[in-house]
């Protein structure tokens, strides 16, 4: 039994533990950063599950759109349709910090946005030269209520001055923005009165059904191949309808926010979800490769305890299976040790503001499943070193 235990060596367990918590604390820290920035892309958009953006289909995102504004009045009497807001986006330079611009009317904002005012005031539709700041750029800039500040406008060479009101918490990427009315915005990104970036609508989900619409109007697919210039009402039909077909309908997209982010980055980047859990696994097998390297040299070292087990009966698949039940016992509580390190690295990152996605500040995360993938591939790649090492720490 004494032989058996010296079959390990300790200084050998605490390499192969120091590789094992490296490997995974900078695979988790690069899984989480890579994750976050995923998540934050379909995050900033901004939108629960019953909202839907209507913008151009000439645009790759709802941010850079530019649509007719007397769509939004055609779009409160739909059926299905509980509440919506117009929007226009702009991207402004304040305190030589690149912002989001977000210009809103404010009754119809604050009827699908619940902004917790922290202090100050809310915007009033007679307010136009104010603006409300979130509250995490608000504290990464030093700014408060009732300061002014210049907004520098990134799409022309143009500025505006606006009051801080209020500043508020949302606790969605609407913290990272300004939130400023509907003319300052227009201003800002340098189109006409009449125009939005995009319209966000909200539907009830029980009672807005694409077919109830194709069923009120008739058959559209007749009519598609027929050029004629639509009315307001058959434009709408057909965008609403869009939702069931997934495609685009005449000149207008209507998708979630989470559909629309995802759509840019299939299209323009070829990623979507499974991509990134496939690039996630070649990286993680290149960091935990390390593991194998560990467990060669750590078999190879003990070369000298090996054959005095030999020589005292143990198989050569015993000592297999206790290199690899060794490998088994360390790796959970490893990774896990590993896994949280890398997590609190790339969130202090992103705290001290060195992880942004243009304005917005990226929020790390690690899924479950990344974890237990790394166990899995630790395993793997350990199995396979045990083997190759038990074999040649046994030649002659």
């Amino acid at each position: 039994m004494v032989a058996y235990r010296s079959l390990f060596r300790l200084g050998g367990i605490i390499t192969l533990i120091a590789t094992l918590l490296l490997a995974t604390s900078i695979a988790s820290f690069t899984a989480s950063t890579f994750f976050g920035l995923y998540e934050t892309l379909q995050d900033v958009l901004i939108g629960s599950r019953s909202e839907l953006l209507l913008y151009s289909a000439r645009s790759r995102l709802p941010h850079t759109s530019i649509i007719p504004l007397n769509i939004y009045y055609s779009i409160l009497d739909s059926e299905g349709v509980e509440a919506a807001t117009p929007e226009v986006v702009a991207l402004a330079y304040l305190l030589d910090r690149l912002v989001v611009v977000r210009g809103v009317d404010p009754v119809s904002f604050y009827n699908l946005f619940t902004l917790k005012i922290i202090n100050g005031s809310l915007l009033r539709p007679d307010e136009p030269y104010y603006a409300l700041i979130g509250y995490r750029l608000a504290g990464e800039l030093g700014l408060g209520v009732g300061e002014r500040i210049l907004l520098q406008s990134v799409m022309r060479e143009e500025f505006m001055e606006v009051k801080i009101k209020g500043v508020y918490r949302s606790d969605t990427y609407l913290d990272d923005e300004v939130i400023v009315s509907l003319q300052v915005g227009q201003w800002l990104r340098g189109i006409p009165a009449d125009a939005v970036s995009l319209i966000r609508v909200k539907i009830r989900e029980n009672t807005f059904r694409a077919e109830d619409l194709l069923r009120r109007i008739g058959s559209l697919s007749e009519e598609a191949g027929r050029p004629h210039r639509k009315t307001i009402d058959e434009s709408l039909t057909s965008l609403l309808t869009a939702l069931s077909r997934g495609r685009y309908s005449g000149e207008y997209i209507l998708r979630s926010p989470k559909e629309s982010i995802q759509a840019f980055l299939e299209e323009e980047f070829r990623l979507n979800e499974a991509t990134l859990w496939i690039l996630f696994t070649i990286m993680s097998t290149g960091f935990i490769f390390i593991t194998y390297i560990s467990l060669q040299v750590m078999i190879i070292d003990s070369r000298k305890e090996i054959w005095i087990v030999r020589a005292i009966g143990l198989s050569r698949r015993g000592i297999f299976s206790r290199y690899l039940v060794l490998l088994l016992l360390i790796s959970a509580p490893v990774v896990a040790a590993g896994a949280m390190i890398g997590l609190q690295l790339s969130r202090m990152f992103s705290e001290l503001g060195w992880m942004r996605l243009g304005p917005y500040s990226v929020t790390p995360h690690l899924p479950l499943p990344a974890i237990l993938i790394m166990h899995v591939l630790i395993v793997i790649i350990g199995y396979l070193a045990v083997v190759e090492g038990v074999k040649s720490a046994n030649r002659p």
